[in-house]
Parts: C-alpha cells; sequence; structure tokens
C-alpha cells in the first residue's frame, strides 16, 4: 500500500472487465414485449450468457456473427459433466 497520509493507494487491485451491447438490450426488451417477461428478469440472465459467448439472441444477432467470423470460429465453453 502506499499513500500520502490522506489516502492510500492499493496498487493489486485488478482492473474489472466489463460487457454492455446496445444490440443485447434492444433483444431483451424485444423479449420482454412479446413474452411479458419483466426486463429485470431477463437482463442479468441473458448478460451473463453473453459475458461467457452464449448470447442467447446469437442465431439473429449480426453483431455476433460479425465478431465470431473475426475473432475465431467457434466459442469456447467449459462443459462439466456431474452425472459420469
Amino acid at each position: 500500500m502506499k499513500g500520502n497520509g490522506i489516502v492510500e493507494l492499493n496498487e493489486r487491485v485488478k482492473e474489472r472487465s466489463t460487457f454492455f451491447c446496445m444490440r443485447l438490450v434492444s433483444f431483451i426488451y424485444q423479449e420482454s414485449h412479446t413474452t411479458g417477461i419483466p426486463v429485470a428478469e431477463l437482463y442479468d440472465n441473458r448478460f451473463n450468457e453473453a459475458k461467457i459467448g452464449m448470447c442467447n439472441y446469437r442465431k439473429s444477432c449480426t453483431i455476433y456473427q460479425r465478431t465470431i467470423k473475426e475473432k475465431h470460429p467457434m466459442p469456447k465453453q467449459l462443459v462439466i459433466n456431474f452425472n459420469e
């Protein structure tokens, strides 16, 4: 820790990575409107899915398709089968 006697600075704090997609918000509002499910219920789940590369709207989203085409062909997902 460093400080000037008034404020202490923690240099070990890791940067937080953020994610936001306006198109995803649009899809969430559309889904809420058609299904009647409140936006707040959809928001957390849909954003968490998108953060790990498994966006619920990936088949209809041109941004997702373009990103996958430019970055990597298939998103990687860890699958753990607890039944085996």
